[in-house]
C-alpha cells in the first residue's frame, strides 16, 4: 500500500517523519517497533509518500494511524482528514492456541504430543523449553509446521516433543516451563510458568488452564547411578584477555574442560559462558561439546560470540560458567569469583576505538530506490557497496544525518542483499545483510499481480409490472432479483431478444451499427419507422490514482482481417515512447443462443448478440498505482421526431453474472449492453474490472427525444504484459416504449405515445472494453425520408470523432 498526503502548513521537504499504524494487529505483533514506515517527498506530484503494509487478518474498518514529526509532534487520520478503511472477512490478533496435551509415557517415551490450533493465520514456529525437577537439566526444542506429524496442516499441527534419556540416569520429572507459539503473520503466544504475563488471552494454555498436571512427563530409569559429587571445572581459556568494542572484531570464543570421574557429564546438556557488563547487560554463549574422553569422563567445550558494539566498556567484561551437569543428577557452576579462586581467567579487559564506521540495522526496506542503514562512526563515509548474488557494485550515498544513519541510492532489490560502507580513510565498515520485505519470484522490476476476489452484484429487488414480467417471462430470486426465461432479458424481463440477420461488417475499424425497421406501427403508417444503434472503440487513456489523465490515445486507424464470415478481427499500434503499444480486438457474430466461459465465469450469448474480445498488450504504466480506462462510445438514433421519448439507464443485472448493463432507449427501441466485472490479466490472472459512465466529462453531443448516446469506461487495474476483456452486446425489443415518467427521460413536445406493447430493438454490450471512435456511413436507404436520416446520423457521428 501507498500513502499519499499533503499539508495545508508547508513541512520541508527534507523533514524526518515516519509513518504507523495503531490497528490491534499491527499493535501486536511482536517486531512492533519496526512497524514505523519512512516518508519520502515525491518531487514528481509535489506530495510526500509512504509504502507500508497492513497485516492479513486486521480488524475491519476505520485504522488510525500517526505520522510522527517528532516524540511530541504528530498527526492523525482525523487531523488529515484522510481516513484508512479496511475491508477484512476474518480478524486474528491472536496467537497459536494448544488444544490438547498427550503424555508421551503411555507410548514408552518420554515427553509430549501437542496439538497446536490456529484457524486463520495457521501457525509457523514454535518454541517449548522443558526442565528435569532433579538435576535442573534444560531440553530445548523449536519447530515449525513442516515439521509437523503427518496428517496436520497449518490450522492443526501435531508434534512429539521427546526427551532422549541416556544411560547411566537417574528418574525424574520433567517439566515444561515455557511456551512460545508464532503464526503466519506473526502474531505471539506465550507461557511461563515462572514468569507473569498480564495479556492472559495470549497464553497458549488458554484451553488447558485447568490441566497443569499435562506439562509433567516422568522418566524411570532402568541403570540408575548414585553421584553425590558435581562435575569439576579443569581448565578455562578465552580466547583474548582484551576486546575492543569499537571495530568489527568484536568476536570472543572459550575452550574448557570439565570432569565427573564417577558417572560422566551428561551429554545431552550444554554448559553456557555468561558475559556481564558493569550496566548488568547479560550475553549467554552456548558450548557445544569437541572431543569426549570416556576413560577419565572427560568432556571439552567450545564456545564463541560476537559481543555487541561498545558492551562492557569502560570496566571490562565478567565471565561465568554454568550448566556442567553429570548422569547422577548433580549440577554445578562457576561465578566470576568462582573462576578466579580456582586461577582461571574471569574477566576480559575492554577498549574503544573510534574510527570504525559499524552498521547495525537498517529500516524496513520495502524494495524502493532508498533503503536507509544505522549505525556508529558514519559521518565521514563517501563510499557504499551492495554484494547482491556474489556481485559487488558501488551504490550512490545519498543523504547523511549525524554519525548514525546514511541514506542510500539505488534500485529496487527483491532478493536478500549485503551493503558495506566505507570512510575518507579508507577504513571499511562490516558487511551488513538486508532482507527485503518483499520477495518477487519473477521479474523484479515489476511485480506479478495476483487473482483479486470475484466480485458480487448487491440484491436486486424484483422490478415490473408484473412482477418479473410475469410467470411466462422469469422469476424472482430474492438473492438476485428477476431471473429471466429466454428470449425475455433485463431487470424486469419485459425486454425481448430481436433476430436480425449479421450487420454489415465495417473493415476501417471495430464499430458495429445494427439497423432496425420497426413494423409494429399503427396501419395508415406508409412505411416503418427506422432504428439504428452503433457501438465502437473511442479511445485509451491511463489515470492516475486521483483520476486525474496521464496519457490519451483516440483510435485512428486499424488493420482489418476477416476470420470468418461472423467473426473479424482489428488491430493497432499506439507509439508511446520508446515502447509500441498493440491493441487488437475481434469481433464475433453469435446467430444462436451459445454458453460461453471467460474469466472462470459461465456466460449466456443471446442470438443476434455480438462480442468484442479485446487484448491490450505491453502497455508502459507510468506507475503501478495507475489504471487504465478504456472508452467505448453507444448511440441510438430514430427517423421519428413527434410523439417520441429517449432515456438512459446504468445498473447492475439481475440474472446472475455479475455484471452491469448499459440500455439507451428511443420509443420503444433499446440499446443494450452488459459489462462483465472481470479482465484476465498477465494470461491467467484474474482483476475487478470497473465499468462506469462518462458522459458528464466526453459526452459533446446533447442527447435529443429520438437520439441519445453515451461514452462508457471501463477500468483496468495495472498489469504487467496484457489484459483481456470481453463484452458483447445483444438485440431485444421491450414491451413499453420510453415516456415521460422514465427517469433522465427526454421528449418531444408533442408526446401521445401508443400504450400497446410495441416492438423494440435493445442492443446489448456484455463485459467489454476497448477503443475508436469512428463515424460510420450507413448503407440501407429505403425511402427519401431514410436516406435523410441516415445523412444525418453519420453527421452526427463525425461530429463526434472531431471532439
Amino acid at each position: 500500500n501507498v500513502f499519499y498526503f499533503n499539508t495545508s502548513n508547508p513541512i520541508p521537504k527534507n523533514s524526518s517523519m515516519v509513518f504507523t499504524l495503531m490497528d490491534d494487529v499491527s499493535f501486536d505483533i511482536p517486531s512492533y517497533q519496526k512497524g514505523f514506515y519512512p516518508i519520502y517527498w515525491d518531487e514528481s506530484i509535489e506530495k510526500f509518500y509512504c509504502n507500508f503494509i497492513i497485516p492479513k487478518n486486521t480488524i475491519p474498518g476505520d485504522i488510525n494511524y500517526y505520522i510522527f514529526f517528532s516524540h511530541d509532534m504528530w498527526y492523525g487520520e482525523s487531523v488529515l482528514d484522510l481516513p484508512l478503511v479496511v475491508s477484512s472477512s476474518k480478524f486474528d490478533n491472536d496467537g497459536p492456541m494448544i488444544k490438547s496435551i498427550v503424555n508421551l509415557n503411555s507410548y514408552g517415551k518420554v515427553g509430549w504430543r501437542v496439538l497446536i490450533e490456529d484457524l486463520n493465520n495457521g501457525f509457523k514456529s514454535g518454541y517449548v523449553k522443558a526442565v528435569g525437577l532433579v538435576d535442573g537439566s534444560i531440553f530445548k526444542f523449536n519447530f515449525t509446521s513442516n515439521e509437523a506429524n503427518p496428517q496436520s496442516t497449518i490450522h492443526n499441527s501435531e508434534f512429539d516433543l521427546v526427551i532422549n534419556i541416556t544411560s547411566p540416569c537417574i528418574s525424574q520429572q520433567y517439566q515444561i516451563t515455557y511456551i512460545y507459539l508464532l503464526d503466519t503473520n506473526n502474531m505471539e503466544s506465550e507461557f511461563g510458568l515462572y514468569e507473569y504475563r498480564f495479556e492472559g488471552f495470549k497464553n497458549p494454555l488458554r484451553y488447558l488452564l485447568d490441566k497443569q498436571e499435562l506439562l509433567n512427563s516422568e522418566s524411570v530409569c532402568q541403570n540408575s547411578v548414585l553421584d553425590p559429587s558435581g562435575p569439576v571445572l579443569s581448565s578455562f581459556f578465552p580466547s583474548v584477555l582484551e576486546v575492543d568494542v569499537g571495530t568489527n572484531d568484536r568476536v570472543v570464543s572459550f575452550t574448557f574442560t570439565a570432569e565427573d570421574p564417577e558417572s560422566g557429564l551428561m551429554p545431552t546438556q550444554n554448559p553456557i559462558v555468561y558475559l556481564l557488563s558493569s550496566q548488568m547487560n547479560l550475553l549467554e554463549c552456548p558450548a557445544n561439546i569437541t572431543s569426549f574422553d570416556p576413560l577419565y569422563k572427560k568432556v571439552n567445550y567450545f564456545c564463541q560470540i560476537t559481543v555487541p558494539v561498545g558492551f562492557g566498556y569502560p570496566l571490562g567484561i565478567q565471565v561465568s560458567v554454568y550448566g556442567l551437569i553429570n548422569n547422577g543428577g548433580f549440577f554445578k557452576g562457576y561465578s566470576c569469583s568462582d573462576l578466579a579462586y580456582n586461577s582461571f581467567i574471569s574477566s576480559i579487559q575492554v577498549k574503544y576505538s573510534l574510527d570504525t564506521p559499524i552498521i547495525s540495522d537498517f529500516e524496513k526496506y520495502l524494495c524502493s530506490d532508498q533503503l536507509i542503514v544505522y549505525g556508529k562512526i558514519l559521518k565521514d563515509v563517501i563510499k557504499a557497496q551492495i554484494e547482491v548474488d556474489g556481485q559487488i557494485k558501488n551504490i550512490d550515498i545519498k543523504k547523511i544525518i549525524g554519525s548514525s544513519v546514511v541514506l542510500l541510492k539505488l534500485d529496487p532489490i527483491f532478493d536478500q542483499f549485503k551493503v558495506k560502507l566505507t570512510n575518507k580513510d579508507n577504513v571499511d565498515s562490516n558487511w551488513f545483510t538486508i532482507n527485503p520485505t518483499y520477495f518477487k519470484k519473477n521479474n523484479p522490476k515489476t511485480p506479478s499481480p495476483s487473482n483479486t476476489p470475484a466480485p458480487t452484484n448487491k440484491p436486486q429487488k424484483c422490478l415490473g409490472s408484473p412482477v418479473c414480467g410475469g410467470k411466462d417471462h422469469g422469476y424472482c430470486n430474492g438473492n438476485t432479483g428477476c431471473v429471466c426465461y429466454s428470449p425475455w432479458i433485463g431487470n424486469d424481463c419485459l425486454s425481448k431478444i430481436v433476430y436480425v440477420d449479421p450487420p454489415k461488417t465495417n473493415i476501417t475499424g471495430p464499430s458495429t451499427e445494427i439497423p432496425v425497421i420497426s413494423d409494429n406501427e399503427n396501419s395508415n403508417n406508409q412505411q416503418g419507422i427506422f432504428y439504428s444503434s452503433f457501438v465502437s472503440l473511442a479511445s485509451l487513456r491511463e489515470i492516475d490514482y486521483q483520476d486525474n489523465i496521464v496519457y490519451n490515445y483516440t483510435f485512428k486507424e486499424w488493420v482489418f482481417t476477416e476470420i470468418d464470415t461472423l467473426t473479424s478481427k482489428y488491430q493497432t499500434n499506439i507509439t508511446i515512447g520508446e515502447n509500441q503499444v498493440r491493441v487488437t480486438a475481434v469481433l464475433k457474430w453469435f446467430v444462436n443462443e451459445t454458453q460461453i466461459e471467460f474469466a472462470n465465469q459461465n456466460l449466456t450469448m443471446n442470438p443476434s448478440s455480438i462480442k468484442y474480445t479485446v487484448e491490450i498488450e505491453n502497455y508502459p504504466f507510468a506507475s503501478q498505482l495507475n489504471q487504465l480506462q478504456l472508452i467505448m462510445y453507444a448511440a441510438l438514433l430514430s427517423n421519428k421526431s413527434k410523439d417520441i421519448c429517449s432515456t438512459k439507464e446504468f445498473g447492475e443485472t439481475s440474472s446472475g453474472d455479475n455484471s452491469n448493463y448499459l440500455n439507451i432507449q428511443v420509443n420503444d427501441h433499446s440499446l443494450y449492453g452488459r459489462f462483465i466485472k472481470r479482465c484476465i490479466v498477465d494470461d491467467d490472472i484474474l482483476k475487478t474490472a470497473y465499468n462506469q459512465l462518462l458522459d458528464s466529462s466526453l459526452n459533446k453531443i446533447v442527447d435529443g427525444s429520438n437520439q441519445v448516446q453515451t461514452f462508457i469506461g471501463i477500468t483496468i487495474p495495472w498489469f504487467n504484459s496484457r489484459v483481456v476483456i470481453d463484452p458483447d452486446f445483444s438485440v431485444l425489443i421491450n414491451s413499453f416504449s420510453a415516456s415521460p415518467s422514465h427517469p433522465n427521460s427526454i421528449c418531444s413536445s408533442s408526446n401521445s405515445l401508443s400504450k400497446g406493447k410495441i416492438a423494440g430493438i435493445a442492443i446489448g454490450g456484455f463485459a467489454f472494453a476497448c477503443i475508436i471512435a469512428v463515424a460510420v456511413s450507413y448503407a440501407i436507404i429505403r425511402h427519401k425520408e431514410d436516406k435523410k436520416f441516415s445523412k444525418n446520423f453519420n453527421r452526427k457521428l463525425n461530429e463526434l470523432n472531431k471532439t
